[in-house]
């Protein structure tokens, strides 16, 4: 029997982590921080002994998809846990997961490198309240943690990136994940969003600009631009050429944003290396996905090809949580009748482009009254070469095709994977038929 010692679980708190959560405490801990409010936890003898499976189970119906562990401390427990939120996941798509701990990050990613049960505990893990305890610098200030030396951090790109983001305010902490869940439903009844209000402003005095350039930067280099905007930059100045302003009197911008944040700033800097005009943009990011809905079909150029997938299992696993961007890799069981699977030489970085409803429509998280009902994604659609479009109407004909994430992030990132994969297939393509069959797949 696989289990976990616990000391308690609470189907309803509200006090470990936004809205209503299922928190699971482990039993056992070695920090013992003076002042602990569960010393009760400490003992690693203590508690009792919980299936892994049953309790799953338990998570799964009572359908609240935000969980918590704490404790005790949950990386004495790392195998265990992280099953567990494995088997919660397959269930129960799109569960947020928070996790306390008395180490700090630094130290986790560095028992991740030898100890693969933290590593695996790190990956499921969508934000991770680390720090212990210190009486000294207890606070009633620092929502969901006890003393103000503890932090909040966003590490769900662990492990393509180990940087973390620093949750500061409870706004940016909610925002993330789509406010809570249904079981909250008052946060329904209104919208935050991050604006520039002018006092006793008798009109607003609009220009009108074109954005011909968007531009992502990493989140310390675009909030170091929402600190200084007259401080000189060096991809202001790599894209002068861009900005200007025309003989309509348009001004034609470059669009600055940030990773992790849905705001932008808009840019002309008439020559300049600074934001000599600049204008703050909210939900800046949800504003240019909306206008890119079917673009990429008209910026083919006939050097790559649009090419839309099905897998059996699409709407229930990942592809719900795949967006455009996306690197991935293709993995094709008994490929080509050879009982072997593998990831083909061809397709080992592909880039996402759409991931399409059945109803035909773009997938997106919300529907459009705003509420989290989500249209399940039937098709991925990839950009391609010519090359890999073969192989992938090969699998596709015969059903047997997985998808696995490689990599999201920055754009410049991304484009390494392609740069790889393309070196991959000009090499391929440019063997023997022998030497090419030997090296078909991994």
């Amino acid at each position: 029997m696989e289990s976990l010692r616990l000391a308690g679980i609470i189907e309803d708190s509200v006090v470990d982590g936004p809205g209503v959560r299922f928190t699971v405490f482990v039993q056992g801990c070695p920090h013992r921080c003076e002042g602990c409010h569960n010393e009760n936890t400490h003992d690693f003898n203590g508690g009792f002994r919980a299936d892994i499976h049953k309790l799953s189970e338990k998570i799964i119906q009572s359908h609240i998809k935000k969980l918590t562990f704490t404790g005790g401390e949950p990386f004495c427990q790392a195998d265990g846990l992280a099953r567990l939120a494995r088997l919660v996941e397959a269930g129960q798509p799109g569960t947020e997961i928070i996790t306390y701990t008395g180490y700090l990050y630094e130290e986790l990613l560095e028992k991740a490198r030898t100890d693969s049960g933290v590593r695996e505990f790190l990956i499921v893990t969508d934000y991770l309240i680390d720090g212990k305890y210190e009486q000294g610098k207890k606070t009633i200030n620092c929502f969901y943690r006890g003393s103000s030396n503890q932090r909040i951090l966003d590490i769900r790109r662990y492990p393509n990136s180990v940087k973390a983001r620093l949750i500061e305010r409870l706004e940016d902490f909610s925002i993330l994940r789509g406010q809570y869940n249904n079981t909250c439903k008052e946060v329904k009844d209104f919208m935050k969003i991050n604006a520039m209000l002018h006092n006793k402003t008798e009109r607003f005095d609009f220009k009108e600009c074109q954005v011909d350039k968007i531009i992502e930067l990493p989140s310390y280099d675009f909030l170091s631009l929402l600190k200084n905007l007259l401080k000189d930059r060096s991809f202001i100045s790599e894209n002068i050429d861009v900005m200007y302003i025309d003989e309509n009197e348009v001004f034609h911008c470059i669009l600055a944003l940030g990773e992790g944040s849905d705001d932008g700033i808009l840019i002309e800097a008439e020559g300049y290396n600074y934001a000599r005009y600049s204008a703050f943009v909210p939900n800046a990011r949800q504003i240019v996905n909306s206008m890119a809905e079917d673009n990429y079909l008209y910026n083919l150029d006939g050097s790559k090809q649009a090419v839309s997938v099905t897998v059996r299992s699409l709407a229930a696993g990942l592809s719900g949580k795949l967006a455009p961007g996306d690197i991935i890799s293709i993995i094709a069981p008994d490929y080509r009748k050879t009982g072997v699977t593998v990831i083909p030489a061809e397709l080992r970085y592909v880039e996402v482009i759409a991931v399409t409803a059945a109803t035909g429509n773009d997938a997106s998280p919300r529907s459009q009254d705003g509420s989290d009902r989500r249209e399940l994604p039937s098709a991925v659609t990839l950009l391609v070469l010519p090359e890999q479009a073969k192989i992938l109407a090969e699998l596709e004909s015969d059903g047997k095709l997985h998808i696995a994430l490689v990599y999201r992030g920055m754009q410049e990132n991304a484009d390494l994977f392609i740069q790889t994969q393309e070196e991959i297939i000009g090499k391929f393509y440019s063997l023997t038929d022998e030497e090419a069959a030997a090296d078909g797949g991994d």
